[in-house]
């Protein structure tokens, strides 16, 4: 490394030195280092979406070990491997930067043009060096990192430009492969060229879809604002009673997606230590509460709509749910797993026939599988937004079903009963069975959550084995969601 001074001083033997040389110029470098690493490692640790990490006694703890830079014999030199120059390396070489023209000249055969994409040069090299060795290594730092949520052993190479992991590590990251726009050689240790044509690629979105999901890619999701995290009991607690309190439900949380559009609401689920994503609206407000079919509740309809064709885009099926519904039964043995049912969906009242296409749905709960029909589907629904000011997603899709679109693209659609999947708008008429309450025909969430809070009650009651059951059962009256609309 060169200096910018001009300046020499004398050694003791009377020969000239540049200002700082460079074994002066890598320990000031390191003791750089050493300051503002520990920071960085904390930071790292602060950072990661899931918040602090269990100290588990079978999980190394993070570390960092970091060798100042020593004037030893012994300690491997490294030099630019384009030219042999010490004072720098192939990243920063200047012959890196020569005009095509003047490399043309040195190569004076070129091989045939079949050959030349298995004779290209090098244009990395991955080495592979022991602990001890890069212990001893001036410019490179080793240690124990969390790498997407798994401990790592890493080494940091002040001269390299790009990072590799082992086939073994790929495995464990479970990270999907995308294709480079343009392959290149890196030269290993053992000296061959090793063509790489792919890279490593996973959002946060595919990590939270990942982390929730089930063995056969379903998920849960729920979409949650600031709006209903508010209050001494607010609708989202409400949401999660019914899990608590259901039957065959609590480990269904271990599946469920919570997508905050806000901070407010993504902070109080990582605090519930559930499965959260923080999906981004580009500017839009959706912190407070959005009054039903004002212009921004259907604004956030229709980001929902185009966030679930994103999941199903990335070949995920999914149980969509409003958090306006409770989950006292696990639903999924009442939901067929008939492979030609693509969709199954909640209505407001249930005509009789599960096939019927005058039954009036309701977007608020459904299971969908990905495939081609339904991923054309949404993106069907969603370009229809534009031209349907002042209808919500629900009614746009209501439309496109009476205009034929599930026939037209091979969609097998069930209807939800309401003895099973009921709602305010219909009650279901056996507790014994019923699977979700949603409460739906209902205007702003003060007036679902006081109703919602009497079907937990009833559903307390109903539970209660001390209670008298030879009375038939009755749901409580949903006074507050029909006061709504006064």
């Amino acid at each position: 490394m060169s200096s910018s001074s001009s300046k020499r001083r004398k050694s003791k033997k009377g020969s000239t030195s540049t200002a700082m040389s460079q074994k002066d110029c890598m320990k000031f470098m390191a003791k750089q280092f050493a300051k503002v690493l520990p920071d960085i490692v904390s930071k790292i640790q602060t950072d990661s979406p899931h918040g602090s990490v269990d100290s588990k006694a079978d999980k190394p703890k993070p570390t960092f070990q970091f060798k100042q830079f020593m004037a030893s014999s012994n300690a491997p030199v490294r030099a630019c491997y384009k030219c042999g120059d010490l004072s720098h390396l192939a990243n920063v070489c200047p012959q890196r930067y020569q005009p095509q023209q003047q490399q043309q000249l040195q190569q004076p055969q070129q091989p045939p043009p079949q050959q030349q994409q298995a004779q290209q040069p090098a244009r990395g090299r991955a080495f592979v060096i022991t602990a001890a060795q890069a212990q001893n290594a001036n410019d490179v730092i080793t240690g124990t990192f969390l790498v997407n949520h798994i401990y790592a052993s890493c080494l940091f190479d002040t001269g390299a430009d790009k990072s590799f992991v082992s086939l073994e590590f790929e495995q464990l990251l479970k990270c999907k492969r995308s294709k480079l726009p343009k392959s290149f050689a890196v030269e290993v240790a053992n000296g061959k060229s090793v063509t790489v044509d792919s890279h490593e690629s996973r959002d946060e979105l595919e990590a939270a879809l990942e982390g929730a999901s089930m063995a056969n890619k379903t998920v849960i999701i729920a979409v949650v604002n600031r709006a209903y995290t508010k209050g001494d009991k607010p609708m989202f607690d409400i949401f999660l009673d019914g899990f608590w309190l259901g039957e065959d439900t609590r480990q269904l949380t271990n599946h469920l997606l919570i997508v905050a559009v806000d901070q407010t609401a993504f902070e109080r689920c990582m605090f519930l230590r559930l499965h959260c994503y923080w999906l981004k609206t580009d500017g839009d407000d959706f912190v407070d509460e959005k009054v039903y079919m004002s212009e921004d509740f259907i604004k956030m309809m229709w980001l929902r709509t185009r966030f679930l064709g994103d999941v199903l885009r990335r070949g995920y099926n999914f149980i969509f749910t409003d958090t306006d519904v409770l989950w006292l039964r696990n639903p999924f043995p009442r939901l067929t797993l008939n492979e030609t049912v693509d969709l199954q969906i909640s209505v407001d009242r249930f005509n009789g026939d599960q096939w019927s296409q005058t039954n009036p749905l309701n977007t608020g709960f459904y299971m969908i599988k990905s495939n081609n029909k339904t991923i054309a589907l949404f993106d069907e629904w969603y370009m229809q937004r534009n031209t349907s000011v002042g209808m919500k997603e629900q009614d746009v899709l209501v439309e496109l079903m009476h205009k034929g679109v599930f026939k037209r693209l091979g969609l097998g659609v069930r209807f939800l009963d309401t003895i099973y999947f009921s709602g305010f708008c219909e009650d279901s008429r056996d507790i014994n069975v019923v699977s979700t309450v949603h409460a739906n025909c209902c205007r702003t969430i003060r007036a679902k959550v006081n109703d919602l809070i009497n079907v937990v009650h009833d559903w307390k009651r109903f539970r209660d084995p001390s209670d008298n059951k030879t009375m038939d059962f009755i749901w409580s009256n949903h006074l507050a969601c029909q006061n709504s609309w006064t």
